[in-house]
């Protein structure tokens, strides 16, 4: 949270997050004495987009904020407020938004679901999808149906998690992130697994880091996006968040997939 001298002056600061949102919000400071700060909307102060520009408003040059409106209360509110919409008007395709790949049974925007058949792409809709050689059902890990069970009747399909307009991991690489999710094997048998980023097809989706899947228990694997950049990977402009085919027939639980700070700050390629 940036702290600027309208914070510190200030008898209460009220935020809220739009719903299933980390990059829209709204904000507003309340001050006793002063009626200049009494709501009507708009903030006596911006959340700025840089700690540089904290203490610019309205007027000032270089003024650019993140954040320009408030949620509107005032020291008259009666708590009975309005609803917030969804609808920020913020293009979060490049924000912290899209730390999260699949989560609670779906792929939060910006990504969306994808199985790739003989080269035939098709965005799913549910987790319920049956493309012969590839196929998805919803599988329980906590909650009901808030995982996917994979299956594979060949080597060749895929399955994408994908976003139109590509998004920029460049800082989460640099940072030393991980690609992040938990597994298990619903089959008979192991099932080998390649994973990569950035590719689209079998063409581009060649090489990609190995996930040996054996036991029938959830498992957290994660592995380093520097290990996906040096496969060739574009962090910078990335269309395919996450992108899993099999050496083999095989079925799998995929659950809760996301990129996270490395925890133990060790470069994982395999698992």
């Amino acid at each position: 949270m940036w702290v600027n001298p309208e914070i510190n002056a200030s008898d209460a600061f009220v935020a809220a997050w739009l719903p299933g949102s980390e990059g829209a919000g709204v904000s507003d400071l309340l001050f006793r004495t002063d009626p200049a700060y009494d709501f009507t909307g708009k903030l006596s102060f911006s959340w700025p987009k840089l700690a540089s520009q904290s203490e610019l408003n309205v007027g000032d040059k270089g003024y650019d904020p993140l954040f320009a409106y408030g949620y509107g209360l005032s020291y008259a509110s009666n708590g009975n407020l309005a609803q917030l919409s969804e609808r920020s008007g913020i293009n979060t395709s490049g924000s912290a938004v899209g730390d999260v790949l699949y989560a609670g049974g779906r792929a939060p925007n910006p990504w969306s679901l994808y199985g790739i058949v003989g080269g035939q792409q098709t965005r799913l809709n549910s987790s319920v999808w049956d493309g012969g050689a590839l196929s998805f059902t919803g599988l329980d890990r906590l909650a009901q149906e808030d995982s996917l069970k994979i299956t594979w009747a060949s080597a060749k399909p895929y399955v994408r998690i994908g976003t139109n307009a590509p998004v920029d991991f460049t800082r989460q690489s640099n940072g030393a992130m991980e690609l992040a999710f938990f597994v298990r094997n619903t089959g008979t048998a192991p099932a080998s697994l390649r994973v990569a980023m950035g590719c689209v097809d079998d063409s581009t989706c060649g090489q990609g880091l190995p996930v040996n899947v054996t036991s029938s228990e959830w498992r957290e694997v994660r592995l380093s996006l520097a290990c996906f950049a040096d496969l060739g990977a574009d962090l910078g402009a990335l269309s395919t968040g996450m992108i899993i085919r099999s050496d083999g027939p095989a079925s799998i639980g995929l659950s809760d997939i996301r990129l996270e700070p490395d925890i133990d700050a060790t470069r994982t390629c395999e698992f």
